[in-house]
């Protein structure tokens, strides 16, 4: 893995609120000149307090794909706030579900937590890629 230089982290930042085709266009250009930079840029623009942004339909599909354990694990150590706008993909009945699992869950440890959230990323880029849900919220006109 690539040392961490200084201004990786606020160009993480810039290209995670860019549209997935201009940001894959810049990091193919970046990569011609710094594989490791674009390496490890493509692997941290999004992040786990970008998926709390996502809106609910986009919420709902992302995690249509993990079970009520493994998003209350994700909730852990997270604010009310950010816990409720996660909890916007799913059904009020599944929300009461996972709040109880969570209740139940033991003390963990914040690295398998953060193992979890990582899954959830990863999903989250690869439903992007697919053109199912977008980072780039920019709002709609009717």
């Amino acid at each position: 893995m690539a040392k961490v230089k200084e201004g990786w982290q606020r160009l993480a930042l810039m290209l995670e609120g860019m549209p997935p085709a201009q940001r894959e266009t810049l990091l193919a250009q970046i990569g011609q000149d710094e594989p490791a930079l674009a390496q490890w840029l493509s692997e941290n623009s999004v992040s786990f307090k970008s998926v709390l942004t996502l809106g609910q339909r986009e919420l709902a599909v992302l995690l249509s794909g993990f079970s009520d354990e493994q998003i209350a694990v994700a909730l852990k150590g997270l604010t009310p706030s950010q816990a409720e706008a996660l909890l916007v993909g799913v059904s009020r009945r599944r929300a009461t579900q996972i709040a109880e699992n969570l209740l139940q869950l033991p003390p963990m440890r914040r690295s398998d937590v953060e193992v979890l959230r990582d899954e959830i990323v990863k999903r989250a880029r690869e439903l992007e890629q697919a053109g199912k849900l977008s980072f780039n919220q920019e709002p709609m006109i009717r």
